[in-house]
């Protein structure tokens, strides 16, 4: 069974893990509330938080990926999440196994097995993404630059000097 790491990387390169736990959702929902602790659970304005924020998540529009930030080639990475279940196929066309039977393994992602991950470029999935600061108005708040725009590539310079959460399997 596959182990997740809640880790960070700071505006000064420094990564921590803040938490293991073999639940994805539990390790999800605390980058979710660490990312909205600090851009969104304080004092400011809205818009004084719109240009004041300091953490970020991505989020892959791709179902079944997570972002697991750079390899050591400083390559953007994601993790292709899925559950892995083998089913049996009969080489023959019998219900009942009979001695001497072939049976084939077949390997497709099912949402109730158990957790297994595959290390992809970012750059080699056709997927869109977003830079997440946190919820407001019981909506996703995704970052945008100083025109409005939202920002959808990892290169932006707003995403400089900004702390970056990211989930890493063991």
């Amino acid at each position: 069974m596959s182990r997740f790491q809640l880790c960070t990387r700071d505006e000064y390169g420094q990564a921590a893990i803040l938490m293991t736990s073999e639940d994805l959702e539990e390790v999800q929902a605390e980058m979710r509330k660490q990312v909205n602790s600090s851009n969104v659970d304080n004092a400011l304005t809205v818009d004084d938080k719109k240009r004041n924020w300091s953490a970020y998540w991505v989020l892959p529009l791709k179902e079944g990926y997570i972002y697991a930030e750079k390899n050591v080639q400083r390559k953007d990475i994601l993790c292709q999440i899925g559950k892995i279940v083998e089913k049996a196929k009969s080489a023959t066309p019998q219900k009942k196994p009979v001695e001497g039977e072939i049976r084939v393994a077949e390997t497709t992602l099912d949402p109730k097995a158990s957790f297994s991950s595959k290390t992809v470029l970012l750059s080699d999935v056709k997927s869109d993404i977003r830079i997440v600061l946190g919820t407001l108005d019981n909506r996703l708040w995704y970052a945008e630059d100083a025109r409005g725009n939202v920002i959808d590539s990892l290169e932006h310079p707003d995403l400089e000097a900004k702390t970056v959460y990211f989930i890493r399997t063991v």
